[in-house]
């Protein structure tokens, strides 16, 4: 017995809405920004705010409506510094396959004279890439001597 596919007059007719016009038609108004006829009617958010801002209410209350009310007024923090800088895995591999062997016997061997003057000038006039560069030599040499890395990062200690 057949269960998917196309089946000739099933689905929803052509033409008709998603939503039933009775129900609809409130979201619509507040859509277009007419407030006329929700006169003495709030918003979820307007009757948070007031719970919120009224001091007669429970505190617990009004702590539970300021809670709910969160995620409206302020961003969530990304979880990460503001010095951390996204490196697409692609262009790190990129980044440490045209710095492989630097410092090391290799280094002669995987460039020509051309491409390691153009290598070593660019690493002169960049210092951060200068400073990348000695930091991989130094991780290298450590794996080389069996020693285990340490992850942690040095502005931040963690």
């Amino acid at each position: 017995m057949p269960r998917g596919g196309y089946r000739p007059g099933s689905g929803r007719p052509r033409g008709s809405s998603n939503v039933p016009a009775s129900s609809s038609a409130p979201v619509l108004a507040l859509r277009a920004g007419d407030t006329a006829q929700f006169e003495g009617h709030r918003t979820p958010l307007q009757y948070l705010t007031d719970v919120m801002n009224d001091r007669t209410v429970d505190p617990q209350r009004r702590d539970r409506a300021a809670q709910a009310l969160l995620p409206f007024c302020h961003a969530r923090p990304s979880g990460q510094p503001a010095s951390y800088n996204y490196v697409p895995k692609r262009e790190e591999a990129e980044r440490k396959a045209k710095w492989a062997g630097y410092g090391s016997p290799w280094w002669e061997l995987l460039h020509s004279d051309e491409e390691r003057e153009r290598l070593e000038a660019e690493l002169q006039s960049d210092p951060a890439e200068h400073a990348w560069v000695e930091a991989e030599e130094k991780r290298d040499r450590a794996a080389a001597h069996g020693e285990l890395p340490d992850w942690r990062d040095p502005k931040t200690g963690r």
